[in-house]
């Protein structure tokens, strides 16, 4: 079951409009009622009926109703139509025996719609249980029936051992043939696999092709595909590459039009044009607002460098700034900072926060270079009341990240962001009273800790949650009356969080972010405990990785819904943190959430220079990725890694915690990952696996937070992977999915410049 972020209240809607179709469902009976046989089937996990509102919910019953009819006749298309609404629950109860039989009568009228879809109900589709053998009979006769996309998923399988031993030469033949036939997605899933495979590696060019006859049909995918390969070979045709990517940008992609942009300004592929290149990069603008940076800075260079001068320091600041941009092909970080540093200290107060910004945006802390700089300009910026530089300079003195430890100096700036109104900081002034700067130091650095070892006896308070039957509350038997029998099924909300957790410590993972939902969603007010939507790392001032499930939520997107970006907090449900809005989210391209969440990792940029601070405020740090390709770290059995995150403690019946906890679980290795998640070929270890001994798993809000392994010399916290999916939050002992990091850097590094 892939980890869901529905919510209570959402779980409570559907629970009433389940007790009102219950009530309905024996007079929607084709047949008159005979004595009764019951047809049970347990299904625990998932409860995925859609909510309709009162006119759609009279349609879909009235549709359900005159498809089941229709079915009784012969209508195959009907008999499909009715089986799904009975496996997704639209107008009716979710009931996985009535979707199958109705999914049998349509295959047996050799329609293969019907048994695909019969294929993937074996699968696993919607929570069924899962018999693979059945799937692959299933998709072989749609295959044999003209349905690509069975053969796709039928070759698919007779690639992994799920049918037997593996056959790829059956395989090929069958997806060389759907290609042949027409399917553009077994076109580019041909060519994957031949540009995966070295022993292919002298087909490469026919795959190229393949993927050139479907981008030039404007087909995206297969343009970002050829891209991504091209970018791999030993020697890169930029002239090429450039051509799939303007295909691309035509075709509405961003990131696509910006890249353009970079190879006409800069003359890669193609001559050197600033004006095509200004027109790429306003079109990239205008499909998405995070890439508007750019061009607005190009155009202001060359105005503010020739105004900027002694006489015009504004034009200074405003250059620095333009050459601040990391995307811009013009970004110079030496000439910025120089040029806000003049302007700060020629009395632009303001430019001072810009410099100090840009300093800590693109170096790191303790930086002997830029470190005595930063503090010149943090401290101006301070004193033009830029609180936020005060709060770093107050941190940086405690702590000796941008400066040397100065207790007194640290006390002065606490003190006056108390009379501000920051109540962490009224706690930390207090503890300067008789404390020396060493003895300030040691409780800093805690921050930097591995987290409190819930198997070893410590003087912190730890809450353990013991897993424990699980409970009644949520849960639904649904009933319906099926041609003379009544079947039964028990369908329950889907979950997720940290069960067996312990009590973190505030600013004990100063990387944690949270993905904060608003207070109206959907036309639904929320409650505090039900607005934790999912979790996330600190990689970069503005950036955070999360899942890329959590990118939607119940149908909304997170960008445009009003959720934001919390960072520093410790109880969301307190005014702590900063709370950011959101610019732009950004999944990985080969995210597949119908293939085992597969890459479910995603970027979201929020706006550094808009935050609304609360009352009290925790430290913020961004968190180191793993700087080991796949291959070059070991992943053992039995490696301790942890998760941290604010969700559920319990698989059913709970709610978000209103303090951040933590879990200490174990790696499974690689070839054990790999045989729990089959994947295979550009796929392989894409994925983590982790588990605790006893039971402990993320769980339901846990979504898009980190896996830190401490193990590397100094004990630094690295990110190396991001929850993403795991089975009924550890009441099976199975171990949960964790997309892999260093699977995914390449992609990050495309947006994020400043990566650690």
């Amino acid at each position: 079951m892939a980890l869901s972020v529905r919510t209570p209240f959402r779980v409570l809607k559907t629970l009433i409009l389940l007790l009102v179709l219950n009530a309905a469902q024996i007079a929607n009976a084709d047949t008159p009622e005979t004595q009764p046989e019951v047809q049970s089937q347990p299904r625990t996990g998932v409860l995925n009926m859609r909510y309709l509102d009162k006119e759609e919910l009279r349609m879909a019953k009235r549709t359900l109703k005159n498809n089941r009819k229709a079915c009784r006749r012969g209508d195959a298309e009907a008999c499909l139509a009715a089986g799904k609404a009975y496996q997704e629950g639209v107008g009716v109860g979710v009931i996985g025996n009535i979707a199958e039989i109705l999914f049998n009568e349509a295959c047996d009228a050799d329609l293969a719609a019907g048994c695909r879809a019969l294929g993937t109900f074996h699968a696993g589709s919607g929570g069924q249980p899962t018999d693979m053998r059945k799937a692959g009979f299933f998709y072989e006769r749609a295959c044999d029936l003209g349905d690509l996309d069975g053969c796709q998923r039928f070759a698919s399988l007779l690639r992994t051992d799920l049918l037997g031993p593996p056959d790829y030469e059956r395989s090929n033949a069958i997806i060389e043939r759907a290609c042949r036939d027409g399917s553009s997605a077994v076109c580019i899933y041909l060519a994957d696999l031949v540009l995966a495979n070295d022993a292919w590696s002298d087909e490469h060019e026919r795959a190229i092709d393949l993927l050139d006859a479907e981008c030039n049909t404007s087909i995206l995918k297969a343009c970002e595909r050829i891209v991504r390969h091209l970018k791999k070979q030993p020697y890169r045709d930029e002239w090429r590459i450039g051509k799939y990517q303007h295909q691309a940008c035509y075709l509405g992609r961003a990131f696509a039009c910006d890249a353009m942009g970079t190879r006409a300004y800069d003359g890669v592929g193609i001559a050197p044009n600033r004006g095509l290149a200004l027109s790429y990069y306003d079109k990239a603008c205008k499909l998405g607002t995070a890439f508007c940076e750019t061009p607005a800075a190009l155009r202001a260079i060359p105005q503010k460098r020739q105004a900027c001068g002694p006489e015009d320091m504004q034009a200074c600041a405003e250059l620095g700034l333009a050459l601040a941009v990391p995307a811009s092909p013009e970004f110079n970080f030496e000439e910025a900072v120089a040029l806000l540093e003049q302007s700060c200290l020629s009395g632009l107060l303001e430019a001072c926060s810009d410099a100090s910004e840009t300093i800590a945006r693109h170096r790191a802390q303790g930086d002997p270079d830029w470190s005595p700089r930063f503090v010149t300009v943090a401290e101006r910026a301070c004193e033009n009341e830029d609180l936020n530089a005060c709060n770093t300079l107050a941190r940086a003195y405690t702590d000796g990240g941008w400066a040397q430890p100065n207790p007194v100096r640290a006390a002065t700036l606490l003190n006056m962001l108390c009379d501000e109104g920051n109540v962490t900081a009224c706690k930390s002034e207090q503890q300067f009273s008789g404390v020396v700067a060493e003895a300030r130091m040691a409780v800093a650095n805690e921050d930097y800790l591995p987290p409190v070892d819930a198997d070893k006896p410590t003087t912190v308070p730890q809450e353990i949650y013991v897993f424990p039957e699980a409970p009644k509350d949520y849960c639904v038997i649904q009933r319906e009356r099926f041609r003379g029998k009544t079947y039964t099924q028990k369908n329950c909300p889907p979950v997720e969080s940290a069960v067996n957790s312990y009590r973190l410590r505030p600013g004990q993972a100063p990387w944690q972010a949270l993905l904060w939902r608003p207070k109206r969603l959907a036309g639904n007010q929320l409650s505090e405990n039900q607005r934790v939507l999912c979790g996330g790392s600190v990689i970069a001032k503005g950036w955070i990785l999360t899942a890329a499930h959590c990118l939607t939520d119940n149908g909304s997107d997170v960008r445009t819904a009003g959720h934001r970006v919390r960072l520093g907090v410790y109880n969301p449900q307190k005014s702590e943190g900063v709370s950011f809005p959101i610019l732009r989210t950004i999944k990985h391209p080969s995210y597949d959430k119908n293939n085992k969440y597969v890459f479910d990792i995603a970027l979201v940029q929020y706006d550094h220079r808009a935050g609304a601070v609360g009352q009290e405020t925790n430290s913020i740090a961004a968190i180191r990725l793993d700087p080991l390709e796949v291959g070059k770290r070991r992943i053992a059995n039995g490696m301790n890694v942890y998760s941290y995150g604010w969700g559920w403690t319990q698989a059913e019946n709970s709610r978000s915690t209103d303090y951040l906890q933590g879990v200490k679980m174990r790696l499974r290795s690689e070839g054990a990952c790999t045989r729990l998640t089959k994947f295979r070929g550009v796929l392989r270890h894409a994925a983590l696996c982790a588990g605790g001994q006893n039971f402990q798993q993320t769980c339901y809000g846990d979504s898009g937070g980190p896996l830190v392994f401490y193990g590397d010399e100094g004990r630094r916290p690295t990110l190396i992977g991001v929850v993403s999916a795991g089975k009924k939050c550890g009441a099976t002992g199975r171990p949960s999915q964790y997309t892999r990091v260093a699977k995914a850097k390449s992609w990050i590094a495309q947006y994020v410049s400043a990566i650690q």
